[in-house]
């Protein structure tokens, strides 16, 4: 495995995986399937720094969410504001314990860019429809 930093763009990485995955992640990639491979490594760093968060894919694209909820982080953080920052309450709310709310709020805090994204496209999908 080699890690080599480009400027702008990130980093390389280089690594050896077998055939059947390389096979999958071109047919689900649709042939090119480097950008697919870096998006599954870091999904993977964020599991596991933030072991409550899950991803589901959706009209956004890749979207965290309260592990086995139907609650974006992007919702809980506004769930959070609309009790004013009443944790309980918000945990009330989405039926899971205040820990685990804690961590939605952690991750946002860790990719502030991310969530902004998905309320942005929560707001424009809202504007469309109306």
């Amino acid at each position: 495995m080699t890690l080599e930093k480009s400027p702008n763009r990130g980093a390389t990485l280089t690594v050896r995986i077998n055939r059947e995955v390389r096979l999958a992640l071109e047919s689900q990639s649709g042939g090119a399937p480097s950008k697919l491979a870096a998006d599954y490594i870091e999904e993977g760093v964020r599991r596991r720094l933030h072991p409550a968060i899950a991803y589901k894919r959706g009209a956004a694209g890749r979207v965290a969410y309260l592990v086995g909820t139907r609650w974006s982080v992007w919702l809980i953080v506004d769930l959070v504001k609309d009790f004013d920052g009443d944790l309980e309450k918000a945990a009330q709310r989405v039926r899971r314990p205040a820990a685990l709310v804690q961590m939605a709020l952690d991750y946002a805090r860790a990719y502030p860019e991310e969530i902004a994204a998905c309320r942005k496209f929560a707001e424009d999908m809202e504007r469309e429809e109306k």
